[in-house]
């Protein structure tokens, strides 16, 4: 008689590391329409075949198997993805058909922010100090900017007024920011050009060029005029 032994399974797989990683150059936990996020997913025994793995939406064109039991695959967003936690799900069955719990989750709960949005920059003012008036600057006198940015930065804005790279900017409160420059060897009369740049934490940039939201400008004065006596 046939007394060959039959083994059944009926013991679930189970994750043991599932991690999700972002090549976003500015910050790590963020990505930005274009990052490639990678999933990789560890089971505690082999699979009957790849894992079934969507993130954000996106089903990935390929899912590399590294081993029986180790997994990886990459997609790159699109501008359909929502802002805010990227979501992914990942199924997976094991050798005897065994499904196992569908995971939502990184093994370190980590979670990377999707932000596609560029900042704003707004309340942009110019203003002039040594001519007795905030509109008109002359050499020897100081041009102080101040404007406001809608959410956090990567770092400090990149400020140039009258193409002088200021002496300092200053962070302030409600998202405001304070750079001044002395001006100095003017040769003509004219408007004073000046330019912003401003990178949020996921890479997302804006830029503001010759235009503030009030209208006003500079002129340059080439001298002081002289105060009557």
């Amino acid at each position: 008689s046939d007394r060959s032994i039959v083994a059944v399974d009926r013991t679930l797989p189970t994750a043991t590391a599932v991690s999700l990683v972002s090549d976003n150059e500015s910050n790590p936990d963020m990505a930005r329409q274009g990052d490639t996020i990678t999933v990789s997913l560890t089971t505690s025994e082999p699979l009957g075949g790849v894992p079934e793995i969507e993130i954000a939406g996106i089903i990935p064109d390929r899912v590399e198997k590294l081993s029986s039991s180790s997994f990886r695959a990459d997609v790159i967003l699109t501008d359909s993805v929502k802002a805010g936690p990227l979501p992914f799900s990942i199924e997976y069955t094991d050798l005897a058909g065994n499904r196992g719990k569908t995971t939502t989750s990184t093994d370190k709960n980590r979670t990377i922010i999707f932000d596609a949005a560029a900042p704003v920059i707004s309340e942009v003012a110019l203003t002039a100090t040594g001519s007795g008036r905030p509109d008109i600057i002359v050499n020897g006198g100081r041009a102080v900017m101040t404007f406001r940015v809608n959410e956090e930065l990567s770092g400090l804005p990149y400020v140039r007024i009258a193409g002088l790279e200021p002496e300092g900017i200053t962070q302030m409160s409600d998202g405001f920011y304070r750079a001044e420059v002395m001006i100095q060897n003017a040769e003509k009369d004219g408007d004073v050009e000046f330019a912003i740049y401003v990178e949020d934490i996921a890479g997302n940039g804006a830029s503001v060029v010759n235009a503030t939201c009030d209208g006003i400008k500079l002129a340059y004065a080439g001298e002081p005029k002289p105060t009557a006596v």
